[in-house]
């Protein structure tokens, strides 16, 4: 009787470990997507800026750069969405919840509308 409430107490400080990892990944997950929102920003707002320039072999290189640069960071917003459906889609298998610990409580608010937009492709 005693191993079965010893062995039980194991399992549940594992299920318990291995939930707050999938929070804690999940949260770090959507941190490094607003690094991806930021540098989509940052690659619309010089795009516009060097627009504004004289035609020139030299704008048209930046442009090229900036075109090459923006697809990246398009396609690690992509990468990371698809890392964090896998991180919601396991603690929902496993623990019937999409429960998401973000490291920066005050950008929650961001993350809310991030996984809405998400479902909307909005990016």
């Amino acid at each position: 009787m005693l191993y079965a409430v010893k062995v039980n107490r194991e399992k549940e400080k594992l299920e318990n470990l291995i939930k707050a990892l999938l929070c804690g990944l999940g949260g770090n997950i959507c941190k490094i997507m607003e690094s991806s929102n930021w540098a989509h920003v940052h690659f619309i707002r010089i795009q516009d800026s060097v627009l504004t320039m004289p035609e020139s072999d030299e704008k048209n290189k930046i442009l090229k750069a900036l075109q090459l640069g923006h697809g990246d960071v398009t396609a690690a917003h992509r990468m990371l969405s698809n890392l964090l459906n896998e991180v919601q889609v396991t603690q929902l298998g496993l623990f019937k919840t999409k429960e998401i610990v973000h490291p920066d409580e005050k950008s929650l608010k961001w993350l809310k509308t991030e996984i809405a937009d998400e479902e909307s492709n909005v990016f």
